[in-house]
């Protein structure tokens, strides 16, 4: 069971309702049957299961699930809508909405859509907005501490976050980091909240100024292997007796860094 699915079924008060991810579904109910094993008489629902009962009905034998919220049978399958709502105050309602997502058509939300697989998603319309409020929140952090950047910051989370080159324009770079606030703040925050960024921007301008060179993800300072990957290589650098080297490339960064303006200002 997904984390959204079982957050949804663990609700005890509101209302949800099945939402047709399509307008082609907005007029086509499906039947979903339980699944059911002959052999043991066995009914599962999601991830529970209920022993069934032979029973006789209209002079025909069926199998009735036993503990059920409602009643269950071999033979009986359960149509659902678009528009159809769940109280999830109720035992019997909560039932059906698990039924509901235990089929592959139905997604546990809007944001799990596949399009070429599920015709129908649970709206939770209390979710929803705090998702939204909460997306709000991380873009307004993440506008704010773009906002207190100097350039040499800007363009060092451009670096981390694959954005930043060499020709870009103070604007430019500006342009790309709030546009990647809006739609993914979190990926602004999480570069300030990693302890290894510090490592990972000096590996970038390392790399960008060919002091060091990454082949198939490995580090190399000419035929020395720094680190197999960019773990290892933070490793290396946070290794004291690699100081010196460390202390050299960064000379050799910071005496290349006015010859490479100097030279795109002759540009």
């Amino acid at each position: 069971m997904s984390k959204e699915t079982q957050e949804i079924l663990e609700k005890r008060t509101g209302i949800v309702r099945l939402v047709g991810t399509d307008q082609k579904y907005h007029t086509s109910p499906v039947y979903i049957t339980p699944k059911f094993e002959e052999v043991t008489k066995t009914f599962y629902v999601g991830e529970k299961s209920y022993k069934g009962k032979v029973e006789s009905e209209d002079n025909e034998k069926v199998v009735v699930a036993d503990g059920t919220p409602i009643r269950l049978t071999d033979h009986d399958s359960f149509r659902f809508a678009h528009l159809q709502t769940f109280n999830m105050e109720s035992e019997e309602q909560r039932f059906l909405l698990e039924l509901a997502l235990a089929d592959e058509m139905v997604a546990s939300s809007k944001d799990e859509i596949n399009p070429g697989v599920h015709r129908f998603y649970i709206e939770d319309k209390e979710k929803e907005a705090d998702s939204k409020i909460g997306k709000n929140q991380r873009v307004f952090l993440a506008m704010e501490k773009l906002r207190s950047m100097s350039l040499e910051e800007m363009q060092d989370y451009g670096r981390l976050l694959q954005i930043f080159t060499r020709d870009m324009s103070r604007a430019q770079l500006e342009a790309a980091l709030y546009d990647l606030a809006l739609l993914k703040p979190m990926d602004i925050l999480n570069v300030s909240e990693d302890k290894n960024s510090k490592h990972k921007i000096f590996l970038r301008k390392l790399v960008q100024a060919d002091i060091l060179k990454l082949v198939n993800g490995k580090y190399m300072s000419g035929n020395e292997l720094v680190g197999a990957n960019e773990d290892f290589a933070i490793e290396f650098m946070r290794d004291s007796s690699n100081n010196a080297l460390i202390t050299q490339w960064n000379k050799i960064l910071k005496s290349s860094e006015p010859q490479a303006a100097t030279t795109k200002s002759k540009s």
